[in-house]
């Protein structure tokens, strides 16, 4: 009985270690220097969050963004051959991956260094909106604000219009669509041909659009070129009608 109690409370305490070794997506994980170069480069952690978008961004890739339940700040998990080396993933499931932090034009990415795992599914995040362009294009080296405090949360804009850069694209091509608020400030919207986005009709006078924030600088420093990615043609429209807000756990 004695060796059953020690086994059982190695198990708990091995359970506890390992669960004590997740490090939350958050501003200390985060930090950027002056140069907005992320400062844990090269080192590895666990981390763990929902997934929010439907698919890979490159077919031959494992390319999701993840969003931490406890601080709604987000990650781009990206892994060369990872598609089909990994567990498939819903929007609402719970990747769990241990990896290290690297850089791709300015954005923070996370390479994992083994299989991710998918803790379950019907897990909720909610949509940050954003009150401006101009509040999520700005480079704070605090992670207080703008472009790096967005980067990879899954946001809403209100009361875009389009306003330049790429045509709308046709099916299977990618495009930078530049959009417009109330205040003048301008943005790229970018349309991964891999979504359903592209193909579709443009959208006309004002709407509103939910993605995920990511940047393209591809010099430094690393504090312009950010951009917003819807994930799938129904975050875009006048009613915006994606709330992952409403997903139940």
């Amino acid at each position: 009985m004695k060796k059953v109690l020690a086994l059982f409370s190695l198990t708990l305490l091995t359970a506890a270690f390992s669960f004590a070794q997740i490090t939350p997506i958050n501003a200390t994980l985060k930090a950027v220097d002056a140069n907005g170069y992320a400062i844990n480069t090269g080192i590895t952690y666990t981390i763990v969050g929902v997934n929010v978008t439907p698919l890979n961004y490159d077919p031959t890739r494992l390319q999701r963004y993840i969003v931490d339940t406890a601080t709604g700040w987000g990650m781009m998990i990206d892994k060369s051959g990872g598609f089909a080396t990994n567990p498939a993933y819903n929007v609402g499931d719970l990747m769990k991956v241990t990896g290290t932090i690297t850089m791709y034009n300015g954005l923070m990415e996370f390479t994992p260094t083994d299989t991710t795992e998918n803790l379950g599914s019907g897990y909720a995040v909610s949509t940050a909106v954003i009150p401006s362009i101009a509040s999520c294009t700005a480079f704070d080296q605090t992670l207080a604000s703008g472009g790096e405090f967005y980067e990879s949360r899954l946001v809403r804009l209100n009361n875009v219009s389009i306003s330049g850069g790429d045509a709308w694209p046709a099916a299977g091509i990618n495009a930078n669509v530049n959009i417009t608020d109330a205040s003048g400030a301008t943005m790229i919207l970018r349309i991964d041909k891999d979504t359903d986005v592209d193909g579709s009709t443009q959208p006309t006078g004002s709407f509103n659009v939910i993605g995920v924030i990511t940047q393209y600088d591809n010099s430094s420093p690393f504090n312009t070129g950010y951009q917003i990615m819807p994930t799938q043609l129904s975050d875009i429209g006048a009613a915006a009608v994606a709330d992952w807000s409403v997903m139940a756990k």
